[in-house]
């Protein structure tokens, strides 16, 4: 797995976005599961965190915490978020305890270059997603 992870690494650090803006990486063994964080640079509060099995690449984003949801919309943005789940391109929303993100899976066989447009892709996604659950927010 971690040689997977080695690989995205190297191919976000060498990557530059169609309007300019860099991606930078690091790897984390320290954890049970090695994990690999990505940054956008102009996006720095949304890392993309990077995981791998032998059969998937897993990339997921923290949006928010529930306590940080308007306390009687808790039911809406869930349904809006099962709404939106089928127009948004490459990615799917989750929640995971208190947490919701934004996530991405491919095969690890995928190319340097379909790895790179789930990374893009996904950090645009948490960009849209914000803003329209934007009213539902705290």
């Amino acid at each position: 797995m971690l040689q997977i992870l080695e690989r995205v690494h190297n191919a976000v650090n060498k990557h530059i976005t169609s309007d300019g803006t860099q991606f930078r990486s690091n790897i984390d063994v320290t954890s049970e599961t090695p994990m690999l964080m990505v940054i956008r640079e102009d996006r720095e509060e949304f890392p993309i965190l990077v995981t791998a099995s032998i059969d998937q690449i897993l990339c997921n984003t923290v949006l928010f915490d529930e306590k940080q949801i308007k306390e009687t919309r808790q039911i809406e943005i869930n349904e809006m978020m099962l709404q939106l789940n089928m127009a948004m391109p490459l990615s799917s929303f989750a929640k995971t305890g208190q947490y919701y993100s934004v996530f991405g899976a491919l095969a690890t066989e995928s190319i340097d270059k379909n790895i790179l447009l789930e990374i893009e892709m996904l950090s645009d996604n948490v960009i849209d997603a914000l803003e329209v659950m934007n009213p539902f927010l705290i």
